[in-house]
């Protein structure tokens, strides 16, 4: 019923993303073009939910830097990581964390990053041998 009222939710989402090339978005096959904007920058589509998670983590991978997703300037992340990880970088900010209740070593950690500062932390949790489990699109 509520689509009724609200209508249905879009399946892709856009972003300004900076650094790119076409072969890059052959590459990541995921995210389609949909405009250039200027030289190695363009609006995508990319779709959203889980999906959005594995594209925007591929895209980054190619050194591609976000500029805007959505329109809008920050954008959350969880990551799962051991008990006595702590997230100290200074690309994003460490909101809250939960332990995962069927692994006690575990945690849930939510991260508050500014979008131009997504590729680098994606990186760096990466390095770090944390798991993102999901990148939270608009």
């Amino acid at each position: 019923m509520t689509h009724l009222t609200y209508g249905s939710e879009p399946s892709e989402t856009y972003a300004w993303i900076g650094n790119a090339n076409q072969a890059i978005l052959d590459r990541t096959q995921r995210a389609r073009l949909t405009r250039q904007v200027g030289p190695k920058a363009f609006i995508v589509n990319i779709p959203r939910y889980q999906e959005f998670t594995g594209t925007a983590a591929a895209i980054a991978e190619q050194g591609v830097q976000f500029v805007e997703i959505a329109g809008n300037s920050q954008i959350l992340v969880s990551v799962l990581a051991p008990q006595s990880w702590h997230y100290n970088g200074p690309d994003a900010q460490q909101l809250f964390s939960a332990p995962i209740l069927t692994d006690r070593k575990m945690q849930r950690i939510i991260l508050l990053c500014d979008v131009p500062a997504l590729s680098p932390v994606l990186h760096e949790l990466r390095s770090g041998g944390v798991t993102v489990e999901h990148i939270y699109d608009y």
